[in-house]
């Protein structure tokens, strides 16, 4: 590519190269622009400033997605005789192009080389560069699993923007770049940790930046639905997991949120967007920080919806099918609870009795057992039968005596005694 030196529409050849160069960037011809900046090389006598060149072509070359190449750029900064902040501000720029590369653990090394050099009291401190850093390790801590180390990094990112306010609007932006994905990473952090409230604050403020992609909406508003629903405010759950499938561009990458979204509306009572939402979530896989979500699990919950919608049959369908995927007594047992509640909500007490009753007689488990027939003394107390309901929470207790069961038989008896 033939680049004319000494000819600019717009600076009238005035401007020096870099000048050019600078401009061509602004323009998006990143090619044209790097082209300028491999003749100002040429006559090194030019070049006052050869670490802003290399970091100037290397940022060229991000923006074109050639992220070797800016790397390979950047690691000659590393060779010049530079201040401790620059040499910090170009391991940070290289651990960008190695996170674009895939290479984990070569960011982390960059990132940890310049956690070592910046100078906050010195003029050349880029407090952006440090923020970039710390978010960086945070992301990287969360990747694995160490939730408490990210946030530790990440609030000293935030703390570090926070402090430097004025130097963000004297550069005309109101916040840091990587301010909101900071703020959205911790918000994954403290959640993964089990500190809801503070998830939910954190998750709000990230949401009133103005500098959000839908990318970020996706998560931020996947984070606060999960936090709601966690903290039972399933309506304000459902409501945010909404806005995240809105902004979803891959919904079968949406599977957490249709998962836990068919579980908010299970919990509001609605059924038939409880049913969608979870056929939804199995067009993918569900990954929680604590673990994975198996496909048999997603079968129950299924199953439950038909049967609170009356659909028994295909209820049956899908509680086989979860039954048969995985054998785990524990999760039967919880699912044939759960199918004996939705037949009793359909108007179908007595199978559900008779499949509890069948169920229960093949426990070897007197714990189970005990808690099968407090199961089966509820679906009697919802079916306004109490005599039925006091004689199975005595066989419950007989079984094994728990304060609920006892708590309730007491209810039970007042219940009765008022009716004589």
């Amino acid at each position: 590519m033939h680049i004319d030196l000494n000819r600019h529409p717009e600076d009238n050849g005035r401007a020096n190269l870099r000048q050019r160069a600078k401009h061509l960037w602004k323009e998006g011809r990143h090619e044209e622009s790097n082209e300028v900046y491999f003749s100002l090389l040429e006559n090194k006598e030019l070049v006052k400033d050869l670490y802003e060149v290399y970091t100037d072509i290397a940022d060229n070359y991000v923006y074109l997605d050639q992220h070797q190449d800016s790397k390979n750029w950047l690691g000659k900064c590393l060779e010049l005789p530079e201040s401790p902040n620059r040499l910090a501000r170009a391991h940070v720029q290289i651990a960008v192009s190695e996170s674009y590369l895939g290479d984990g653990e070569a960011e982390r090394q960059h990132c940890l080389a310049a956690l070592g050099l910046f100078d906050r009291k010195s003029k050349d401190y880029d407090p952006q560069s440090e923020c970039h850093m710390y978010d960086m390790l945070g992301k990287l801590s969360l990747h694995d699993g160490e939730a408490a180390t990210a946030e530790k990094y990440l609030k000293e990112a935030i703390a570090i923007h926070d402090g430097n306010l004025k130097t963000w609007r004297e550069w005309g932006v109101p916040h840091s770049p990587v301010y909101a994905w900071t703020l959205e990473k911790l918000a994954d952090a403290l959640l993964r940790q089990k500190k809801f409230d503070d998830s939910l604050r954190v998750a709000k403020r990230a949401v009133k930046c103005q500098e959000r992609t839908k990318d970020l909406n996706f998560l931020l508003y996947g984070l606060l639905g999960h936090a709601y629903y966690v903290g039972k405010h399933f309506a304000k759950a459902a409501s945010c997991l909404e806005e995240a499938l809105k902004n979803a561009e891959d919904r079968s990458q949406a599977a957490e949120q249709f998962y836990l979204l068919g579980h908010s509306y299970h919990s509001l009572g609605d059924h038939d967007k409880a049913l969608d939402n979870y056929l939804a979530a199995l067009n993918g896989e569900i990954r929680f920080a604590e673990g994975p979500v198996e496909r048999a699990v997603i079968y129950r919950y299924i199953a439950i919806q038909m049967y609170f919608l009356g659909r028994s049959k295909e209820g049956d369908e899908w509680y086989q099918k979860a039954r048969t995927e995985r054998g785990d007594p524990t999760a039967q047992r919880e699912a044939m609870v759960w199918q004996a509640f939705g037949l009793a909500r359909g108007g179908q007490a007595e199978r559900a009795v008779d499949l509890l009753q069948e169920y229960a007689e093949g426990c070897e488990d007197e714990v189970e057992k005990a808690e099968t027939h407090y199961d089966i003394a509820v679906i009697f107390w919802n079916a306004g039968k109490m005599r039925m309901c006091k004689e199975w929470l005595e066989k419950s207790i007989a079984l094994h005596p728990t304060k609920d069961a006892k708590r309730f038989l007491r209810r039970v008896m007042r219940l009765l005694k008022s009716q004589e």
